[in-house]
């Protein structure tokens, strides 16, 4: 289904960074971005999922994964065939979890990407998890970023978590 990557700063050390990714359609324009919303001539409106998957949000997790479901099928029944609606979804973890995030890129599939959600995310009891109330939002939002937004689009966030991020500790 997906693939972990982990990066690591030093040799023999552990890694600092591991993500899994789910391989999904991505519309290429020039220089491997998606197109933009003048090259298609239809408005594009883009969701990124975030969701806090800690151990701590166990008693939520399927509540908050019927949620998003529940967003992303409201979204596209209010749309209409002149507008595109593109969803990605990354869930995060703290610093010393495994794995850190679950990222699903952007995809028009919203039937699949909700089925994937269904199936995929699940929250991670973390042995390190750092034993702290604060989680690594700071992390999930810059990943969040890094999706492939479309230019021109329209773009709208959602966060389901149930504790802050860091200060300035990490």
């Amino acid at each position: 289904m997906g693939k972990a990557v982990q990066k690591s700063t030093k040799k023999g050390t552990a890694p600092t960074k591991t993500i899994k990714k789910d391989k999904a359609p991505v519309k290429k324009g020039k220089k491997g971005s998606a197109k933009s919303a003048k090259e298609t001539g239809k408005k594009v409106l883009e969701l990124g999922l975030l969701l806090d998957t800690t151990g701590s949000m166990m008693p939520w997790i399927n509540r908050a994964k019927k949620t998003l479901n529940e967003i992303i099928s409201n979204v596209v029944k209010s749309c209409d065939e002149n507008l595109t609606v593109r969803v990605c979804f990354v869930g995060y973890n703290d610093y010393g979890m495994t794995p850190r995030y679950t990222i699903h890129p952007f995809t028009d599939d919203t039937e699949k990407l909700k089925t994937w959600i269904t199936n995929t995310v699940k929250t991670v009891s973390g042995i390190p998890s750092g034993n702290d109330w604060p989680e690594d939002l700071a992390g999930g939002l810059n990943e969040c970023l890094k999706q492939n937004w479309t230019e021109g689009s329209v773009k709208q966030v959602f966060h389901i978590f149930d504790a802050p991020g860091h200060g300035t500790q990490y």
